[in-house]
């Protein structure tokens, strides 16, 4: 038996190959993540094994090792990728020095490989479909942040050049408009009152918007009143407009990205399953989809919860028996996040259907729990009745035990 083991970082990756004996027969080395290189690492592995009783093991490393992955499941190999935690713990009795290089770290893969052998899982790709999925709602998550910083700094300027004009035009399309075409509160003051209603109502009409009669007016007597830290300049325009375009195109990006994630969940069964659960809106019901996967590859409820990282586990020793546990955060921290915007909306809606969730909260909460432990059992409730209703949708469709 041979046990590979790889160290993949990015541009390219160490191989080390031993046998079950822990007999090294590849010393480490690298190879590129180049079609020539990984043709090389395959024929290295068929002179070297004759290509029969080969496991190759490797970490999860973001996406890094997916070009050796690939190609190696492409030639039919056997290839285990292992939670990077898994490895460091089992490194630990290793490697007491602390020695750590990519040479190194392959050999120890490799031991993992040999002791483990029995229980190596062999890596199988996800539906294309929810492959597809995840990425889009990592891409989509992931534009939220430079949104947010944008954002930040054109409230920022805005409070330089029309300070308080957001208590008014709360609509952020609106605003944005707005602020394009009258740019600062000087060029409205630089005007009459009758002749900024006009301009504002040809404005209006123009780009299909409808005010209450008395919007424009508070506009003028605020931009009357206001007092601008920053003079109308070029500078002053030019950063507004590249805020403001900008949030524009995150925005166009974003809602281009969600109408193709709506399209892919779509596809499955427990599209309208989730997004009819309360607190899940039409945001967060594609993100949830996508980030959970499909359900039929978690034994249980319970396993569902240890995926999300929100499981407690016991810890007990001797007479001695733990009362204040934490969550173990070693999971899809995604799909924490997603599960925290939904509390906070049942928090805040109260809802009067489906109220199994927000019930279980104000009970945590009548029992003189924290705001954060009431948070985290809300999740747990919804992961516990998201598995039972999403089950249930694939047993009426016959679908449930397609997978094992």
């Amino acid at each position: 038996m041979y046990s590979i083991g790889i160290d993949a970082a990015k541009g390219k990756s160490t191989v080390c190959i031993l046998r079950e004996t822990g007999e090294c027969v590849l010393t480490p080395r690298d190879f590129k993540h180049a079609k020539d290189d990984l043709e090389d690492l395959h024929q290295t592995i068929q002179k070297l094994t004759g290509g029969t009783d080969v496991r190759i093991v490797m970490e999860a490393t973001g996406i890094y090792h997916w070009p050796v992955l690939l190609f190696l499941k492409k030639n039919g190999y056997f290839v285990s990728v292992i939670n990077p935690l898994r490895m460091k713990l089992f490194a630990k009795n290793y490697n007491f020095r602390g020695i750590k290089t990519d040479k190194y770290d392959s050999t120890i893969i490799a031991a993992y490989g040999c002791e483990k052998w029995f229980s190596l899982q062999d890596y199988s790709f996800a539906d294309n479909t929810r492959d597809e999925l995840k990425r889009l709602a990592r891409s989509y998550v992931s534009y939220q942040k430079p949104k947010i910083a944008v954002k930040q700094a054109l409230d920022l300027e805005l409070e330089k050049c029309m300070p308080g004009i957001k208590k008014i035009l709360t609509d952020d399309q609106r605003l944005y408009d707005f602020i394009l075409y009258f740019r600062h509160y000087d060029k409205i003051t630089s005007l009459s009152q009758k002749k900024f209603l006009s301009k504002f109502d040809k404005w209006a009409k123009k780009k299909g918007y409808r005010f209450l009669s008395s919007t424009p007016t508070k506009i003028y007597e605020l931009a009357s009143s206001g007092i601008p830290t920053v003079p109308l300049d070029d500078s002053c325009v030019l950063i507004v407009e590249s805020l403001v375009n900008t949030l524009v195109t995150i925005d166009k990006g974003l809602n281009d990205i969600l109408t193709r994630l709506h399209h892919l969940a779509s596809s499955f069964p427990e599209y309208d399953v989730v997004l009819n659960m309360s607190g899940v809106g039409y945001i967060l019901a594609p993100l949830l989809i996508a980030e959970i996967g499909d359900i039929r590859f978690y034994r249980s409820k319970k396993s569902l919860v240890c995926g999300a990282g929100i499981d407690v586990p016991p810890y007990e020793s001797g007479q001695f028996k733990a009362s204040h546990r934490v969550i173990t955060k070693k999971g899809n921290s995604n799909i924490r996040r997603h599960l925290y915007l939904v509390m906070n909306a049942l928090y805040v809606t109260k809802p009067k259907d489906d109220t199994a969730v927000y019930d279980f909260m104000m009970k945590k909460k009548a029992e003189g729990k924290l705001h954060k432990q009431v948070i985290v059992a809300g999740m747990r409730k919804f992961l516990h009745i998201y598995y039972a209703r999403v089950k249930e949708r694939y047993q009426e469709l016959g679908l449930w035990e397609t997978v094992s």
